[in-house]
């Protein structure tokens, strides 16, 4: 299924708590979704632990669009949390879906690239005008994304309990993966 051209990148934020007897379990579980290199759609993975709320580990994934998006959870992703066990690694997932604020899916590439070389990340969650916004910015700028507007996906607000978070991301290496293509 391929998306139509106007479609939106999508930026998948999903924060979990870990417990310290489980963070190396959870790494190694982490390794396994590398695979993702070679699914349709798939741009980019980073991630790494909070530097600033212990026991919290953030991935970022970038998605062509929602389609690509949908397409993956339907077919690929329970079977690689499941051959990872990675679900019995955390005591709390909260997963938000985003899509970039503007319609410049040119820069998908230039967005990848980013993802997958910045050494830290940090992430801001606020409420703005109706909207939860995502800023997020590394070593060579900033970017905003905005809630997914889709009631059927994870809604942004079940990242936080209050209205804004931050986050800042300390990279861990073997967490980036990048399209194949």
């Amino acid at each position: 299924m391929s998306p139509p051209k106007h479609s939106q990148l999508i930026l998948k934020w999903i924060r979990c708590t870990v417990e310290p007897s489980q963070s190396l379990a959870f790494d190694r579980a982490q390794r396994a979704w590398s695979q993702l290199h070679e699914v349709a759609g798939f741009l980019a993975q980073t991630g790494g632990w909070d530097s600033e709320h212990q026991n919290e580990a953030g991935i970022l994934a970038l998605w062509r669009g929602l389609e690509h998006y949908r397409e993956f959870m339907e077919r690929v992703h329970d079977r690689v949390l499941a051959a990872s066990g990675q679900d019995r690694s955390y005591t709390r997932i909260r997963p938000g879906l985003f899509r970039l604020a503007t319609s410049e899916t040119h820069r998908a590439r230039q967005l990848s690239e980013r993802f997958t070389g910045a050494q830290s990340i940090q992430l801001t969650l606020r409420h703005d005008g109706g909207v939860h916004v995502l800023l997020l910015r590394d070593g060579a700028g900033s970017e905003e994304f905005i809630a997914s507007p889709s009631p059927s996906e994870p809604k942004a607000s079940s990242l936080v309990e209050r209205v804004s978070h931050d986050s800042h991301l300390r990279v861990e290496p073997a967490w980036r993966i990048q399209c194949a293509d």
